[in-house]
């Protein structure tokens, strides 16, 4: 999917207005991190709206009209054994690694995946927990496994980030693409996000099979412990299930 650059002033009217009345209306922290890029879709064209910042995206999921949408994108994590997905309590269901963009990865969502999923989210290591891998030309990744406190001693590059699918996510207004890092052999997958209450992340990153069966879970520095897959899925994520072709 190509995506096109527009500026506020080219959008239709109706847009326009309410874009403009949100951002007046805006009370919420405008740092950084709340700086999210728009999108408007004409058709089967997309385009980043490159003069507009939205702050205030609660408002905005509950609010926006048809055509406008917030980035976002997603991580799809290949092993040997399936794919990588972590639990999701507030919605009860798995979900691929990833979310919102900022302003300055607008032109090139693929940023916003490697930023949430491989610096910020999730460590991949060896069995032995000396080499920490990365995807080819990725920057800023860090030795250290700061959720965990302990630090590897190498960063090795292996794999490439592809993207592999993107979905206009109506139920939240975003603009949502997949990208694809396949890493082979034992792995050791870690949580590495700072848990909000301070000391090491609380959430577990599983494995689920085509069929997003659970048949897996990456237990710490313990590693993978496999599990007979269940007769039954538990509840995944609409972009999930899609990657997964299910139905």
């Amino acid at each position: 999917m190509e995506i096109g650059k527009v500026t506020l002033g080219e959008l239709p009217e109706e847009l326009q207005q309410y874009l403009t009345d949100l951002y007046k209306a805006t009370t919420v922290d405008q740092s950084i991190k709340t700086m999210i890029p728009v999108y408007y879709r004409d058709g089967e064209n997309v385009y980043f709206i490159e003069d507009y910042i939205l702050h205030d995206n609660k408002t905005f999921e509950k609010t926006a009209p048809a055509g406008l949408y917030r980035g976002g994108a997603l991580l799809s994590l290949m092993t040997d054994y399936g794919q990588v997905v972590i639990p999701d309590e507030r919605f009860g269901w798995l979900r691929l690694i990833g979310g919102i963009a900022r302003f300055d990865e607008g032109d090139d969502l693929t940023k916003t995946a490697i930023r949430e999923a491989v610096v910020e989210e999730l460590a991949v290591l060896s069995k032995d927990e000396k080499t920490r891998f990365v995807p080819k030309g990725i920057d800023g990744v860090s030795l250290n496994i700061t959720g965990w406190g302990f630090s590897a001693e190498q960063l090795q590059e292996i794999g490439e980030i592809e993207i592999v699918n993107h979905f206009f996510n109506d139920a939240n207004r975003a603009l949502e693409i997949v990208v694809q890092w396949t890493v082979e052999g034992e792995l050791k997958i870690f949580h590495n996000e700072d848990w909000f209450k301070g000391g090491m992340s609380g959430i577990t990153p599983m494995m689920v099979d085509y069929l997003g069966r659970i048949v897996g879970i990456y237990s710490g520095r313990q590693g993978l412990i496999k599990i007979p897959a269940a007769n039954v899925s538990m509840k995944l994520h609409p972009t999930l299930a899609s990657i997964l072709n299910i139905i």
